[in-house]
């Protein structure tokens, strides 16, 4: 039995580090903003509940889950499930452009 992951995670800092501690609030419009920039044209609702890694690492088809915080965004979406980060699209290669 497996456990299938689709989590992108831009840092500017140890990501590791950064999802050990507790996350400060999450930031609504730099979320959206990472929402708009690597789904092009998207014309989703957005929720604003709260969820963990645990229970949204694996979206349904369709669903993106995401969050921005200092310091760290985090997007939870099935078509980031490649073998090698060469393969992502540029959308999603463009927020960690440096």
């Amino acid at each position: 039995m497996g456990f299938k992951t689709s989590l992108l995670v831009y840092a500017s800092g140890e990501p590791a580090e950064l999802l050990r501690t507790p996350p400060p609030p999450l930031d609504p419009a730099q979320t959206s903003a990472l929402v708009a920039v690597t789904h092009p044209g998207w014309t989703a609702t957005s929720g604003t509940a709260d969820g963990t890694l645990a229970d949204d690492i694996h979206p349904s088809e369709g669903s993106v889950y995401a969050g921005s915080f200092p310091g760290i965004d985090v997007l939870c979406d099935r078509e980031v499930m490649v073998d090698y980060p060469s393969q992502l699209p540029a959308q999603y290669r463009a927020p960690g452009g440096g």
